[in-house]
Formats: C-alpha cells, structure tokens, sequence
C-alpha cells in the first residue's frame, strides 16, 4: 500500500502561541516557496519583528521578502551557503551575523523551539 503524505506550513506567534497561518501541501513539494505565502497572510494581522524557520525555507528570496515587512530572518545557514558580494545585503548581514555571532543568532533563533 502506497502512502501520500502531507506537510502542513505553519506559523505561530512565539509568544501567544497563535497560529498565524497554515498551509497545507503534499508531501513532496519543496518547503521553500510556501514560506512568503504564509508571511503575507500574517502580515495582513500581525507586526512581525522576528521571523524564525529551520534551514528548508532558506533562500535569498525569503530573507528579501522578511526584511521588506519589517522583520529579522533568523534561518539558519547550510553548510554549503556562501556570502556574496554582490546579491542580497540582508542575506550577507545575516550570513556575517551567523558566523561572527553565532550564540547571539541562535538565541533568536531558538524562541521557535517549543
């Protein structure tokens, strides 16, 4: 018998544990894109300082469109990420924090971990 998994994408506030927005994919999709989609529905809502998700939603797409709200991405970096010169100046923020900082980033970081 063949299974057909789903994720569910969430965001929650870390504070008052209120689900922000949810979506709903079959299993195989990438996790990437369905980060901004959530952001907007909780932007509509929310004041968004900080903006915490694990390493699959990490791409210069997102980090450009978390500081356009108004926010802080703490996504961590892969092992294989690379700061560039030229591109994204919130990504090469971000990526010096990460490796000059790194206690600091990961205490923001970690007000995900519930």
């Amino acid at each position: 018998m063949k299974r057909h998994w789903k994720k569910a994408h969430i965001c929650v506030g870390v504070k008052s544990n209120i689900i922000t927005s949810i979506e709903i994919t079959d299993g195989t999709n990438a996790d990437c894109p369905e980060l901004i989609p959530l952001l907007e529905q909780t932007d509509k809502n929310f004041d968004m300082k900080e903006v915490s998700a694990d390493k699959a939603y990490l791409s210069r797409e997102n980090f450009e469109r978390i500081a356009e709200m108004g926010a802080i991405p703490y996504i961590p970096f892969k092992s294989n990420s690379v700061r560039k010169k030229l591109g994204s100046a919130i990504w090469s923020r971000m990526f010096d924090y990460f490796l000059i900082k790194r206690e600091e980033f990961d205490k923001c970081y970690h007000k995900r971990s519930k």
